[in-house]
């Protein structure tokens, strides 16, 4: 298994080269197909009972982003050109006529994609419309979504991989969207909280049956547990990642949105927040 159609969104110019290296070393492994998607933001309309604002106010905002667009899809074009693999530049929406949020839009052109590429939305770093876009992304594409660290520096990274196992719905489908991860990768841990009993009361390795599947795979996995915890498993888990030398972590996003405020897990939310290694989720 492969990833043969990879989305990586540039809407965070200041990160663009960042994402572009990561999204390159997934597809070069993989030889697919790379896009390389600038969503037009939405225009600023301010009530004009606040603030009066002719024209030009708008023209202004729309040039800008088009600027912008130009200016990343520069970048994308010179880091991967001479690459093995294909490389599209993708713009969504009409700069005069856009109303979607961002995340709206990466969302839209997620679903086509086999791997979508993201972020991280560290506060006080992303600009103000990207901070909601790896959550929304995560719970409502339907895709595995790459998550890389706002310290993350370009390397090759899905080595050493450390798979989060709580024997949840979740928790498998990240598991097996990462096996194009998983193929190539020198070790694979997989780390579970707790410990589960067998038919005849005795303790049982949670994630061992899970691992049996991986091992069919011809995949060498290890299992390893930490202390189960009331708080979040988050910190735990990205500690225990960490330690081990872990260069990605797969996990999977718990939350749900309604009426479009959402609701994210304690772990999710932990990990999305403190994460210093790329993280693959899956809902």
């Amino acid at each position: 298994m492969t990833f043969k159609t990879i989305l990586v969104n540039l809407n965070h110019e200041a990160r663009a080269a960042e994402l572009i290296a990561a999204a390159a070393t997934v597809a070069r492994n993989n030889e697919a197909h790379l896009i390389g998607l600038y969503v037009m933001p939405p225009l600023f309309m301010p009530s004009d009972v606040i603030l009066p604002m002719g024209s030009e106010f708008y023209e202004q905002q729309i040039s800008e982003h088009r600027a912008q667009a130009e200016r990343i899809k520069s970048v994308f074009d010179r880091l991967t050109r001479g690459e093995p693999f294909v490389a599209e530049w993708r713009v969504y929406g009409e700069a005069r006529s856009a109303y979607q949020s961002i995340a709206d839009g990466v969302v839209a052109q997620s679903r086509a994609a086999e791997l979508v590429i993201v972020s991280q939305a560290s506060d006080g770093i992303a600009p103000p419309m990207l901070t909601d876009i790896p959550e929304r992304v995560a719970i409502e594409s339907g895709r595995p979504v790459l998550v890389i660290p706002v310290s993350w520096q370009p390397g090759a990274f899905g080595a050493n991989i450390a798979v989060a196992w709580n024997d949840s719905r979740e928790a498998a489908r990240a598991t097996f969207d990462a096996l194009p991860f998983l193929r190539l990768a020198k070790t694979v841990r997989l780390i579970s909280a707790g410990d589960e009993k067998d038919a005849d009361g005795a303790t049982a390795l949670l994630g061992a049956d899970v691992a049996a599947t991986l091992a069919r795979h011809g995949l060498s996995i290890e299992v390893a547990n930490i202390a189960d915890t009331a708080r979040s498993a988050g910190p735990a888990l990205l500690a225990r990642a960490v330690s081990d030398g872990s260069d990605l972590l797969v996990m999977g996003a718990y939350g749900h949105s309604r009426m479009r405020e959402f609701i994210l897990g304690g772990a999710t939310r932990d990990i999305l927040k403190a994460m210093t290694v790329p993280v693959l989720m899956s809902h």
